[in-house]
């Protein structure tokens, strides 16, 4: 009896070193007032959701499975803080039926000393180049965001793809690689390729540098959608920070099958600390070739400021312009916030102030 109670005793002991786990909720409660012109109408005023950060709500686990290894998963779903709803997306490649879910991040995974690997949905090597070389962290009015219009504003297979397999390297002295393969719209019937992408990417992260680059390859359809060809993403950037500033840059650039028709962006800008603060600073240009048709261009200024109240509450205050040609259309792009051109030619811009709340 003393020995089988003394074998329980031990098994109850040793039981959490093999199986610690932990589930978090967490998110992002981000929304602001604007005063927008859509270069058309006049100026409007706004309460919109997501200028600093779009508002999301998620929840992550990891498993202790030892050895170093962990099981692992997140989900998360974006919502308009405006009006509480959950946003709409379309997740399924090929698909033109909308649908809400976890539609940011949804996956499962193992995290291990040599990687990890994540099977669902998560971010494309695009993605997290982007993030890395913005000075303005993918939020407020002006932000890398923009890119998003070099793919005809759309940012699904740019930003993001479903039904793929994630790898993440160590970091190894400051580098880390990324890859990822998407199986597309897993078709049944021709032309089955249509959706799948296949991405590769990586970060150098040392003392003041950041340099940084991705590239990914989507199967596109064309011929009336009767076949796939591959469009070409590229992007390539990087900052310093100099402590009392920090500069940086990039260019990414968008090549669909056809030819002549590339899409273009280029950066720079930086960022500056003040008191509990940070202002920033970004110029971009993009460039549209049109076979056939006049060159769109547009230039892109954003002006911003960050007050840290907290560590996890700030207030911001945003501006930004973009000017469009006779044969551009682009819309300036916040987080999730944003003010669309009123007619082709339309300049666009807007000052917006909120309030963002991690969680």
């Amino acid at each position: 009896m003393k020995k089988k109670l003394l074998f329980a005793v031990l098994m109850l002991g040793a039981a959490p070193a093999f199986a610690q786990s932990s589930v978090t909720l967490y998110g992002i409660a981000d929304a602001g007032v604007s005063f927008d012109d859509n270069g058309v109408n006049g100026r409007q005023g706004r309460l919109q959701n997501g200028f600093l950060s779009g508002s999301r709500w998620g929840m992550r686990g990891s498993e202790d499975l030892g050895n170093g290894i962990k099981a692992v998963f997140n989900l998360e779903q974006a919502i308009s803080l405006d009006t509480g709803a959950a946003k709409s997306y379309i997740g399924q490649p090929g698909s033109t039926t909308s649908g809400v879910g976890f539609n940011r991040i949804s996956y499962v995974g193992l995290d291990t000393p040599y990687g990890s690997v994540m099977l669902g949905r998560w971010y494309t090597p695009f993605f997290n180049a982007s993030l890395a070389t913005d000075n303005f962290g993918l939020g407020l009015y002006g932000s890398n965001l923009m890119q998003v219009e070099l793919n005809g504003g759309d940012a699904e297979n740019l930003h993001r793809a479903s039904n793929a397999v994630y790898y993440t390297s160590p970091n190894m002295a400051g580098f880390v690689v990324r890859g990822v393969v998407s199986a597309g719209a897993e078709k049944t019937t021709s032309p089955k390729a249509v959706g799948r992408l296949y991405g590769i990417g990586g970060d150098y992260k040392k003392g003041p540098v950041v340099l940084s680059v991705g590239f990914q390859g989507v199967e596109t359809l064309v011929n009336a959608g009767t076949d796939t060809q591959l469009r070409k993403d590229f992007i390539i950037g990087g900052n310093y920070d100099f402590t009392v500033a920090k500069l940086g840059g990039g260019y990414a650039q968008i090549d669909p099958p056809g030819g002549g028709n590339t899409a273009k962006h280029w950066w720079v800008g930086g960022t500056m600390p003040w008191g509990r603060g940070t202002f920033r600073l970004q110029y971009g240009q993009m460039t549209f070739n049109n076979p056939g048709a006049a060159t769109g261009k547009a230039q892109i200024l954003g002006v911003g400021y960050v007050y840290s109240l907290s560590k996890q509450t700030s207030l911001y205050a945003t501006y930004g312009k973009v000017w469009n040609n006779n044969a551009s259309r682009v819309t300036l792009f916040g987080a999730a916030a944003n003010v669309a051109p009123g007619a082709v030619g339309a300049d666009p811009d807007g000052f917006g102030i909120g309030m963002r709340k991690l969680f």
